[in-house]
């Protein structure tokens, strides 16, 4: 059984639970996934009536809590209620083929209870069979299509092999790769990196390495930056030293984390040093002392063209709500992948230098083989995967 080491394993996943036809469980030819989700907090959505759901093939929303005491799904508090309630008939009516998912996480607040909970439900059968009957009722009541949650982070093993045999697609979150208290500057989400594994690529290749079809893999893309403020302003390239996170942004609610809405208010509003970094793929800009990393149009076509050349299965965008009001990443991502999937893009297979292929064969992740147990074979709920410093959605077939 093919495993990535946990020495690659930082962060917590989601599974997603969809409908798929017989051919798309075979992955004989799954049609592409252009997905995006949709934050639910009031702190930071955007309104329904905003979203542009023709640019997508599935939507999350994004998202629900698990119930501590009963173990169960959580409805959402009364000032967020009406959102459920309205998003799959709102998005449905201008795309009726979009396939939307209601999304399971921890508590930002309470995330140490909030995982323990999600691992006392995992460990008991009784209490996953309460919880995915209450997931799939609450779904069911209010036009989703499936569900998503995510679950705790230390200590597990994830094998690829029960991964590509029981799941339908996994989507890995690549970006989130550097913490905003590490006071260097750095692209957050990289398509490439020699250097320290720490990209788009590596992560990739450790999952297709790792035995995952490429049919079954869906690309994260950001839609929101990390920012610093720089130690010198005349150092201000990748590396350059920071004092401090950047600032508290409104939408994002975190400091040293900006959405590309606000982004482009900066870009617009000021003149910064904008620069795009060919090595890496990515984009940064400093606007006096501050520093900011992003993926621009740029980056995203780049990105988008990196999937199709490894033949994925498609890309989401995290979170849709950080984008602006002309959607413009994702109409970007849209058509780039549009154009390219005509072009044949993704029969060229690689072509860029700094990818995970030409580093040595002892810096690549390794793999190993060990059984796992007839329970988590028939219960997927006890498979959990994640790779570098990425959630993964892990979309599961409903039996």
């Amino acid at each position: 059984m093919e495993k990535l080491p946990f020495s690659q394993l930082l962060v917590p996943i989601l599974l997603t639970f969809v409908h798929l036809s017989a051919s798309q469980k075979q992955c004989t030819s799954p049609p592409a996934v252009r997905a995006g989700f949709w934050l639910s907090n009031s702190n930071h959505y955007s309104s329904l009536s905003n979203v542009s759901s023709s640019l997508y093939t599935h939507l999350h929303y994004y998202s629900l809590s698990i119930n501590e005491t009963t173990f169960t799904v959580s409805v959402p508090p009364q000032d967020q209620l009406p959102l459920l309630v309205n998003f799959s008939a709102c998005v449905k009516s201008d795309n009726p083929s979009i396939k939307t998912l209601l999304s399971i996480a921890t508590d930002d607040h309470r995330i140490n209870s909030s995982n323990a909970a999600f691992s006392t439900m995992v460990a008991d059968k009784t209490l996953r069979s309460a919880f995915i009957s209450s997931t799939i009722e609450l779904a069911n009541g209010h036009g989703f299509d499936g569900h998503v949650f995510d679950g705790p982070t230390d200590d597990l093993d994830y094998p690829a092999s029960a991964i590509s045999e029981n799941l339908d697609w996994v989507n890995a979150l690549c970006f989130g790769y550097h913490k905003t208290n590490e006071l260097i500057t750095a692209a957050d989400a990289p398509l490439y990196d020699k250097t320290t594994h720490l990209s788009t690529s590596y992560c990739i290749e450790s999952w297709l390495d790792a035995g995952i079809p490429p049919c079954k893999l869906v690309m994260g893309i950001p839609l929101f930056g990390r920012s610093w403020y720089l130690k010198n302003k005349e150092k201000n390239g990748l590396g350059a030293q920071a004092v401090a996170a950047g600032p508290r942004e409104k939408l994002s609610n975190r400091t040293g984390v900006i959405a590309y809405f606000e982004i482009k208010q900066i870009l617009k509003e000021t003149t910064p040093s904008l620069s795009y970094d060919n090595r890496t793929v990515s984009s940064y800009f400093h606007n006096g002392g501050l520093w900011v990393s992003f993926d621009s149009l740029q980056v995203v076509d780049e990105k988008i063209k990196f999937s199709l050349r490894n033949k994925l299965l498609g890309y989401f965008l995290w979170p849709i709500s950080f984008d602006d009001s002309n959607h413009t990443i994702s109409k970007k991502a849209s058509g780039a992948w549009q154009i390219a999937s005509a072009s044949g893009e993704g029969k060229l297979g690689y072509e860029e230098a700094p990818s995970p292929q030409e580093l040595n064969a002892q810096d690549l992740a390794p793999t190993q083989q060990e059984d796992i147990s007839d329970a988590i074979a028939r219960d997927p709920l006890m498979i959990l995967y994640i790779c570098n410093s990425l959630f993964l959605l892990l979309n599961l077939v409903r039996i």
